[in-house]
């Protein structure tokens, strides 16, 4: 579409267009308009702060401030406790070195495995286990790419398991943004 100058009547009219009708230099055509409108919201918009994720599995810890550590054995069990499937949290590994690991399940197991001492025990179903067998709350955990579990039963959750800081989170998004 064509637009020409008319000097006499300072407007544009349309070669195409019926002569009668007029359309100023400055007006914009529908998508034009609808164009800007669309950036113009999207200027408005604030972004959505992206989730800060600082550690995958199988990641040693970094800094002793980014687990909550609990000054009793009760209260560290009562804050593993508190965990949910899918939470993130630091697991003690057999060398000593505390680890990122995903809870994958939490279910009551067997304890005649658990005070075996077996090496290697497997998680069981309600449906394996014998209802005469005593049982403990226990928690599998994901701890490395390569599909690694570990079994922590409730017992030793003081020891065994630190919850991640959430109260970190926030404040480092607001100083990476600036």
């Amino acid at each position: 579409m064509t637009l020409i100058r008319n000097e006499e009547e300072e407007d544009f009219t349309s070669l195409k267009a019926d002569k009668n009708r007029r359309t100023p230099i400055d007006a914009p055509t529908s998508r034009e308009s609808a164009a800007l409108a669309k950036v113009r919201y999207k200027k408005r918009r604030k972004p959505k702060p992206k989730p800060l994720v600082r550690y995958n599995i199988g990641d040693a810890c970094r800094t002793s401030q980014d687990m909550i550590i609990c000054s009793s054995k009760h209260a560290a069990t009562e804050s593993a406790g508190l965990l949910k499937k899918w939470d993130g949290a630091f697991i003690k590994r057999s060398c000593g070195v505390w680890t990122y690991a995903v809870l994958i399940e939490r279910a009551p197991q067997p304890v005649d495995v658990i005070k075996r001492r077996l090496e290697y025990f497997y998680w069981t179903t309600l449906e394996e286990v014998d209802p005469r067998c005593e049982m403990e709350d226990s928690m599998l955990f994901a701890i490395d790419g390569d599909g690694g579990t570990k079994i922590i039963p409730k017992h030793a959750w003081f020891n065994y398991v630190r919850r991640f800081n959430p109260t970190l989170l926030p404040n480092l998004a607001e100083s990476s943004e600036a």
